[in-house]
């Protein structure tokens, strides 16, 4: 049974006719207004590199300028990273401004400011520890371990028995091989030890 608020009507955040909209750098009206995602600067320092991301508004020819100067901005501090990073997207971005139309972020009404509140909480939800799914594939890769296995799967499954995704019957099944595995080595350690 579905549930009666699904069918309640949802307001649309696309744009209802797109057409020309001002450019937020230069003011002029276009039919065809950008919004990509780019670096706003880039540092490596050959065992690793930080980098920040930004998002960027405007008609074609000011997001081609923003995108050119970042680029060229960033080649002494990303250096090696510059032609494997940065070149590369900066060159699909340019060329991605010379399509016709709005970009997919304006049609969708989405500003800058809320496409990176969008990209910060996905990334704190894919950086996010979850310790049922971290147990699930201990106890996986550990079930037929005799003596490790049988607690690794125990533990997982007691933390993902309510869960209902992939980590509930992955964690079952790990405690099922683990105590067949056990029940297994018990039977021949019983059968040496009787003979």
């Amino acid at each position: 049974m579905t549930h009666p608020w699904d069918k309640q009507p949802r307001q649309s955040r696309w744009l209802d006719a797109p057409g020309a909209l001002p450019c937020p750098v230069c003011g002029e009206p276009t039919e065809h207004l950008k919004q990509y995602r780019f670096v706003a600067w880039v540092v490596f320092y050959l065992i690793g590199a930080t980098y920040s991301t930004a998002y960027y508004r405007g008609c074609p020819r000011c997001v081609r300028r923003v995108i050119a100067k970042r680029a060229a901005w960033n080649v002494v501090p990303a250096n090696l990273l510059w032609v494997v990073l940065v070149l590369p997207w900066a060159l699909v971005l340019l060329a991605a401004s010379y399509r016709k139309g709005h970009s997919r972020d304006v049609l969708r009404n989405i500003s800058p400011q809320e496409a990176a509140l969008i990209e910060t909480r996905r990334n704190a939800a894919a950086s996010e520890v979850n310790w049922g799914r971290v147990l699930a594939v201990c106890g996986a890769l550990f079930c037929w371990a005799p003596v490790v296995g049988l607690p690794f799967a125990a533990l997982a499954f007691w933390a993902n028995y309510r869960a209902t995704n992939w980590t509930r019957p992955v964690s079952a099944g790990a405690l099922a091989v683990s105590a067949a595995v056990h029940a297994l080595v018990a039977v021949l350690a019983l059968g040496a030890a009787l003979r």
